[in-house]
């Protein structure tokens, strides 16, 4: 009875997402930013990795993992901000609006609802960054006339994951406010200022880079083509994919996020009051 329950709150919130202004805002810009990479693939496919190697003759297997490396690059950045977008007003939002008491009068424990909308939230992230995948390989696969590798699905399930724990940071600032613009600039403040102070420090100070942070742990979604990482300390890494345990690890950094955020912010939503 509560899984049916839970499955029309699900449909509720996911036809408010797709039917949203913020959803067709979102799908617009990406096409935009799909079409603009896409030129750029096929204008500048020669001259692929040269910036780094300082030569363009690279060998065809590595000018192919360049290519989706240079793609990957963009995707956490899309992920936050539809994550932003889409998450941000959640929770706040209808405190702010008032249709929380709408929402918390439902015969349903509140657990069910907070899943619901973050299932929704997350489907709706989804669907725009596999916009992004589909561009990119639709390019691949036009310029050099053959599917994109393994390593297309392995960065495209990181980047699920990586929706997933940022989803649940956003849903965590949003259960902690009743105002969305205040969840919004924090988590963009923490994303942005803090952790990247975090990092700056940690690299600058002890000469290391912190992945356990989540704004570099997503790093992964680029490095399963090639193991080149940029920090305030330069370029570093190497032209070999990341490994199992790398991936392993970045797996493990994001899961440790979701449970964490996610079931902070289930408590504090289940303790939430309307207004």
């Amino acid at each position: 009875m509560e899984l049916s329950k839970f499955k029309v709150i699900f449909l509720y919130f996911f036809r408010n997402y797709f039917r949203s202004r913020s959803f067709y805002f979102l799908l617009s810009l990406i096409l935009f930013i799909s079409a603009v990479m896409s030129y750029a693939s096929f204008r500048y496919v020669d001259e692929i990795g040269s910036f780094i190697t300082k030569s363009s003759s690279l060998n065809t297997e590595l000018k192919e993992r360049f290519f989706e490396y240079f793609w990957e690059i963009f995707v956490p950045y899309i992920t936050l901000f539809a994550s932003v977008l889409f998450g941000a007003g959640a929770i706040s939002g209808e405190l702010e609006e008032g249709s929380a008491n709408f929402t918390f009068s439902l015969p349903l424990s509140r657990y069910y609802i907070y899943l619901g909308k973050f299932m929704s939230a997350f489907v709706a992230v989804s669907a725009i960054v596999s916009v992004y995948y589909f561009f990119q390989f639709v390019s691949y696969t036009i310029i050099f006339l053959e599917f994109p590798s393994y390593l297309t699905l392995v960065s495209f399930s990181m980047e699920l994951m990586f929706s997933l724990a940022i989803l649940s940071i956003v849903f965590l600032f949003s259960s902690l406010f009743s105002r969305t613009m205040f969840a919004y600039l924090s988590v963009m403040i923490l994303y942005f200022v803090i952790l990247l102070a975090a990092s700056l420090v940690s690299e600058i100070f002890y000469g290391t880079d912190p992945l356990y942070l989540i704004n570099n742990i997503s790093g992964i979604l680029s490095t399963v083509y090639v193991g080149l990482n940029f920090s305030f300390l330069g370029l570093s890494g190497n032209l070999q994919p990341a490994g199992l345990p790398q991936i392993e690890y970045a797996v493990l950094v994001m899961a440790s996020y979701l449970v964490a955020c996610s079931a902070a912010a289930m408590l504090i939503f289940e303790r939430r009051q309307s207004y």
